[in-house]
């Protein structure tokens, strides 16, 4: 994949914290990528042309990421960590749901991910900690612990709002007001759309609200 990157990988190496989305899962070891009906993943290389674009981590909530079940989520994890990046969204263990803070240019920055849900797949059983769904109080809850740990800047990515429409929509618009009213999250950016969505500000907060593909 690593050719795909090549006209942006000098822009995106030069962000002090580059974060792409990652909207499928890495498959498990010997499974196939494309599975029926409608389960997809990622090939674990992809991460390694992330990282070589420059990207530092991913955003890995998305409505597919239970897709290949708790097999999937780790191989997830493992994937991106064997390449040196971070991701947001899903956990190996519920120890690990939170994610470890990052420095950029000497700005300690926080980076949690939230999916509005996975279409129907049920999380693994027992393991609600695997992908994070979007919950206006657990979100600002993480915030707060995040800052509790040293983080001055908290972004936030939500894969939310409805496919191939373009305007906000009215549960965008009430997670992004309830979350943004709290004080704990400096930037919000969504995902899930395909198409592009406003920037506009909430409560003083910057919202990207879609950000297409």
């Amino acid at each position: 994949y690593s050719s795909m990157f090549t006209n942006i990988t000098p822009l995106v190496s030069e962000a002090d914290i580059a974060i792409c989305h990652l909207e499928a899962p890495i498959a498990p070891p010997g499974q196939e990528v494309m599975v029926e009906p409608q389960r997809i993943s990622s090939a674990a290389s992809i991460t390694n042309a992330l990282a070589g674009a420059g990207f530092d981590r991913c955003s890995t909530a998305s409505n597919h990421s239970v897709d290949r079940g708790a097999a999937g989520v780790d191989a997830t994890v493992a994937a991106f960590a064997a390449a040196g990046m971070g991701q947001s969204g899903v956990a190996a263990s519920e120890a690990t749901r939170l994610p470890e803070i990052m420095t950029g240019n000497g700005v300690k920055v926080a980076h949690l991910a939230y999916s509005y849900g996975f279409d129907g797949t049920p999380l693994p059983a027992g393991e609600p900690w695997r992908a994070n769904v979007i919950d206006p109080a657990l979100i600002i809850a993480d915030a707060a612990a995040e800052r509790a740990m040293g983080a001055e800047v908290v972004v936030v990515s939500l894969h939310w709002g409805a496919s191939m429409v373009s305007n906000p929509t009215a549960d965008q618009q009430r997670v992004a007001e309830a979350v943004t009213a709290s004080g704990q999250v400096n930037l919000i950016v969504g995902h899930h759309s395909h198409v592009m969505q406003p920037i506009t500000q909430v409560n003083g907060v910057w919202v990207a609200w879609g950000m297409s593909n």
